[in-house]
């Protein structure tokens, strides 16, 4: 396995040392990665994005920036993670992580509520006394097998991770999707102070609504519309940002409905 080095988040290191899954597929560097964010009413904007075999389709929130502040592919793992324009790599208190596992489900029999039990079972060996671990939904989610659980560790153990300050906790709000070969794990973060069962980093209302955000997500076959199609059969303005990283699959694209002329 990988060894991992620190980057934003104590649970998602974890979560990407984790899932190591051996396949046999390769990277195909020739394939373009396309992020497409149409705009809608409302505080959140509906998103695709093509990972690997399929589309996620997702709720993002409007008042977010569009570039992400990691993003990373390789043969069998994307990620992308996203904070608010007024938060920093090293401030961060808010984040919304993407990440896509090729083949885990075709390769490996890997389910939803048995990717995410993974994590937990890590997240208990480093911190078996701080863990914070709730069941939400297991089910169907628009047509795909899905779990949605919460967890965290409530006091950072700071020996894990020297650069961490004491006093620092982390949750993460987790949707495992299954896919027809790959697995999809979205999850919502919050990183604050120390908290208790009783008393969590975020409110009720903010909790339940982000359940019901993740319960909108979906998978969709590929059918990547071409750029020359959009403009002449729809009027969509693209907007291009991100840049070139080992190949073109970094390549970021958003696409806005009726823009101001």
């Amino acid at each position: 396995m990988k060894t991992c080095t620190n980057k934003i988040s104590f649970i998602l290191i974890i979560s990407l040392c984790l899932f190591s899954f051996t396949t046999k597929a390769t990277a195909d560097k020739d394939k373009w990665m396309i992020e497409d964010t149409v705009k809608i009413q409302g505080e959140n904007v509906l998103s695709i994005i093509n990972i690997f075999h399929q589309n996620l389709i997702y709720p993002y929130p409007k008042s977010w920036p569009i570039n992400p502040i990691f993003r990373n592919q390789t043969s069998n793992h994307f990620i992308v993670e996203h904070i608010p324009k007024d938060q920093t790599l090293n401030t961060w208190k808010d984040m919304f992580t993407i990440q896509g596992f090729k083949d885990a489900v075709q390769a490996n029999g890997m389910t939803a509520p048995k990717i995410l039990n993974l994590l937990k079972q890590q997240l208990y060996l480093i911190a078996p006394e701080q863990l914070y671990y709730k069941e939400i939904f297991t089910g169907d989610i628009n047509g795909t097998p899905g779990s949605i659980v919460l967890m965290g560790i409530k006091n950072l153990p700071t020996t894990l991770i020297p650069e961490l300050p004491k006093g620092v906790g982390e949750i993460g709000l987790y949707l495992a999707l299954q896919g027809k070969q790959d697995m999809y794990v979205i999850h919502r973060s919050w990183k604050s102070s120390p908290y208790t069962n009783e008393q969590l980093p975020m409110t009720e209302i903010e909790l339940n609504k982000w359940i019901e955000l993740l319960k909108l997500i979906s998978l969709s076959d590929i059918k990547v519309p071409k750029k020359s199609d959009l403009l002449e059969n729809t009027g969509m303005r693209f907007f291009v940002s991100g840049e070139y990283a080992k190949a073109r699959e970094n390549l970021t694209m958003a696409i806005e409905l009726n823009p101001t002329k």
